[in-house]
Formats: C-alpha cells, structure tokens, sequence
C-alpha cells in the first residue's frame, strides 16, 4: 500500500495543520485549514480523496465523537466538529470546480 493509499491520509494531513501550533498564526481552524489549502494546494487525486475520505469518515463513524476521536492530537468542540469537516469536504469540493471560495468560520 502507498502512504497516500492510507485510510484516512489525505483528511489527516489537512487537519494535522491544526496540531502544529495554528493558533500562533491564524484566528481560528477554519483560517488554518484555508491556510493549508493554500500552502498544500492539493492537487485533483488529493481533493477528490479529501471529498471521499469525509464521508467515509460520516460512514464508518456513527457519531460526532467517534469521528474526532480519529484524530488522536486535536482538540475541538465537539459540537462543531462535524460541520467543520463539511466544510473541509465543500472547500475540497469546489476546488475541483475551480470555485474554491476561502474557508470561513460559521457566524455564531
């Protein structure tokens, strides 16, 4: 198996920018992950995985707890962690369509 064929792998590297200190450079996840959108700037196989690997995340985990216990570092609220990784999925998702609108954190 290649490393990218991993489960999981390409949704990993995004989030994984969240565990390296982000708070110091970005005002919440969702500049961060834009940020690694930005600076990855994943190619057509990663996005279209990064789509997959979201629901496969949604799929195989029945509860919001269960799909950030997936990543062992992060510390997120829980209650908005899932709309966090649709948003991941929906930034991923437009990209492929060359529409990516930048990631921004929900209105409270």
């Amino acid at each position: 198996m290649a490393y990218d064929d991993a489960p999981l792998f390409y949704i990993r590297q995004a989030v994984g920018e969240l565990d390296q200190g982000w708070r110091d450079d970005y005002d919440n996840a969702y500049d961060a992950l834009e940020g690694w959108f930005r600076h990855a700037n994943p190619n057509a196989k990663a996005l279209r995985r990064i789509v997959a690997e979201v629901d496969q995340l949604f799929a195989e985990q029945p509860d919001t707890a269960g799909r950030l216990a997936q990543f062992d570092h992060l510390v997120f609220r829980l209650e908005t962690f899932d709309a966090f990784l649709r948003a991941i999925q929906q930034r991923a998702a437009d990209a492929l369509v060359g529409t990516a609108t930048p990631m921004r954190e929900p209105d409270a």
